[in-house]
């Protein structure tokens, strides 16, 4: 009799022991939890070729109406005569970068000094105009083109200098076809990368650009992007394309 007690009880425990929750299902909760916060999805907006008059002034009211922030890497010479454009990009909490001087190929790409120069020209206006003193920077037409291609010599320069490359790994195709309808635009800016960083204009031509923002914005939102803005915290983003032999 108490040995088919001791059975049954012995049953009855195993049974019920199976119900309850072990530590270590606890802790793996905890573990997800980490890895969740690890895995976020980020979106970096950039904007090239600004400031654009009326086409950036569109973008900003866009950016603040959705709550979010972009980067806008700017050319110099455009800054001298839309200075109270350039305040407003850096007030209302967006970054800003280098996106040269003048934009010109042939005083870009000369030589390394030249481009460093025209570089430093472009942070001293910036930083005359805004007080913020950024160090990023984008290459004008890509860090890889037709006419020149990046390479170690000229990194260790550009670090050298302060300074760090941003590229992008999502291309909107609107530097090239800038009177694409907003809605390709839109299409081609959006990734499902856990990391993208979106390249968009806001130059004078980039009316449709402005338009296509609104789209791009929702898209990121509904997929669970949070959006950031480059800094020199940011991991760079470059490549160096090696040479055939």
């Amino acid at each position: 009799m108490k040995k088919t007690l001791f059975i049954i009880f012995t049953c009855v425990f195993f049974m019920f022991s199976s119900f309850s929750v072990p530590t270590q299902a606890i802790e793996g909760k905890k573990d997800a939890s980490k890895e969740v916060a690890h895995d976020q999805k980020v979106v970096y907006i950039t904007f090239d070729d600004g400031p654009g008059g009326k086409v950036t002034e569109s973008m900003l009211k866009t950016l603040k109406e959705n709550g979010v922030h972009a980067t806008f890497f700017l050319i110099g010479s455009q800054i001298e005569y839309q200075k109270d454009l350039v305040k407003k990009i850096v007030d209302d909490g967006n970054a800003v970068g280098l996106h040269s001087y003048t934009h010109l190929r042939k005083n870009l790409y000369g030589s390394n000094a030249n481009f460093l120069k025209e570089m430093v020209d472009c942070q001293n206006i910036i930083y005359d105009t805004t007080g913020v003193k950024t160090n990023i920077l984008r290459f004008p037409f890509g860090c890889n083109n037709s006419f020149y291609k990046l390479n170690n010599d000229m990194i260790d320069k550009i670090h050298n200098s302060g300074l760090k490359v941003f590229e992008w790994n999502v291309d909107s195709t609107d530097g090239m076809y800038p009177s694409m309808p907003a809605s390709k635009i839109a299409k081609r800016a959006q990734s499902k990368k856990d990391t993208a960083v979106v390249l968009m204009h806001s130059g004078f031509v980039n009316k449709n650009s402005a338009e296509a923002l609104p789209i791009v914005i929702k898209y990121y939102k509904d997929n669970g992007y949070t959006f950031k803005t480059l800094n020199e915290d940011t991991q760079e983003l470059y490549r160096i394309i090696k040479k055939k032999r």
